[in-house]
């Protein structure tokens, strides 16, 4: 086999392997985004899930004024027992958004939803389900 014959042999094989790699990556990025995504709203549940125990312990503890049937946004300073300001990880509403909640008394329920939008209640759990697979 001739010198000339030998490169261009190799030229092919490294063009295929790009090719190949390429189109693997095409394949898989966007399902790993998907579920990159997926898990972003999970923790956007489970941070709904902890506000809305937040609420109801401060509540029964007398901590926190809470305020009835108005929208609140929850940070350290309505809820005295948060860190630091959480805020929506997911794209499905708005990303970056505080979480907002809603305490009703009789019952003792909480709603909580990303930001002024309205449509997840995150503690619901079917509204929860359609966040996280819209």
């Amino acid at each position: 086999m001739r010198e000339d014959e030998k490169k261009s042999k190799g030229l092919i094989v490294l063009i295929v392997v790009i090719a190949l790699i390429v189109v693997l990556f095409a394949i898989f990025t966007p399902i790993g985004l998907k579920h990159l995504e997926e898990n972003r709203r999970t923790n956007d549940i489970e941070t709904a899930k902890s506000i809305a125990d937040k609420v109801k312990s401060d509540v029964a503890s007398g901590k926190a004024n809470i305020v009835v049937g108005t929208p609140v946004v929850a940070n350290s300073d309505t809820l005295p027992e948060l860190d630091q300001q959480p805020y929506a990880e997911g794209d499905a509403v708005e990303k970056g958004a505080p979480f907002t909640y809603y305490y009703v008394k009789q019952g003792d329920s909480v709603a909580v939803y990303i930001g002024d939008d309205r449509t997840y209640n995150l503690i619901n759990p079917s509204q929860a389900e359609q966040y996280k697979n819209k």
